[in-house]
């Protein structure tokens, strides 16, 4: 991934700029949060085509109010959304009728950002605020110290990092060459517990994984196949 500097920089952007960088994020990226990359001056209710993506306030006159997508307007899986402020005013964050938002904070400051992800039913839930949270960068310094590597039952190994452990709670997990051959599931537990199961948001590792208050199930495969890739988990 290649973006331009001035995307990820935090830096005030002209309206060329920001089209270019736009454009770029969307065909450049395959990243977690930037499957499209959307932007506006005013108020707005964002809809399906700005989800799982990064949309941007810029220029405006005043503060505004972004309103998220429907929680449930994905039927199958969990909706993500970045929204980045770089205006030199506030941006108010408020969902729609029915909807319900978990956050610590619901305003964005100029130049900064919040992520928030879905239920997939009524409930948003805030991923960071930098209003409220340690930004991202300071999330994952942080994490160096809340982080585990757990032997795979056969072989490979799982490494856990918690980098949000407050309200609004986030693990990240990396399988290294993973094997579990036997029939017995293993379970890592989480340096913070949830006060209510979590969600797994993310996983292209090809294990099943089952998400307690406590830790995360690995499905025993009882294969010999080894396994790379990651999976995120939210929750409060």
């Amino acid at each position: 991934m290649t973006i331009d500097s001035n995307f990820i920089a935090g830096q005030v952007l002209t309206a060329e700029e920001l089209n270019t960088d736009f454009a770029q994020a969307a065909s450049e990226s395959d990243g977690f949060f930037l499957a499209n990359a959307t932007g506006g001056s005013a108020s707005a209710t964002l809809g399906a085509a700005n989800i799982n993506g990064i949309y941007t306030v810029y220029g405006t006159s005043g503060p505004v109010t972004i309103t998220l997508a429907l929680a449930n307007i994905k039927v199958a899986g969990h909706a993500t959304q970045v929204i980045r402020n770089s205006s030199s005013y506030v941006v108010n964050i408020a969902v729609q009728s029915g909807d319900n938002l978990d956050s610590q904070v619901t305003a964005i400051q100029p130049f900064q950002s919040a992520a928030y992800v879905s239920d997939g039913n009524a409930y948003w839930h805030e991923l960071w605020n930098e209003a409220g949270t340690p930004s991202l960068v300071t999330n994952l310094a942080y994490a160096a110290t809340n982080s585990t590597s757990t032997a795979g039952t056969t072989a490979g190994t799982v490494d856990l990092f918690m980098p949000q452990q407050g309200n609004g709670k986030t693990v990240i997990l990396t399988f290294n060459g993973y094997e579990n051959d036997t029939t017995t599931n293993q379970t890592i537990n989480f340096p913070v517990a949830f006060s209510v199961a979590p969600l797994v948001v993310g996983n292209n590792s090809g294990l099943t994984l089952t998400a307690s208050t406590t830790g995360i199930t690995i499905t025993a495969p009882d294969v010999t196949t080894t396994y790379s890739g990651t999976a995120a988990i939210m929750g409060n």
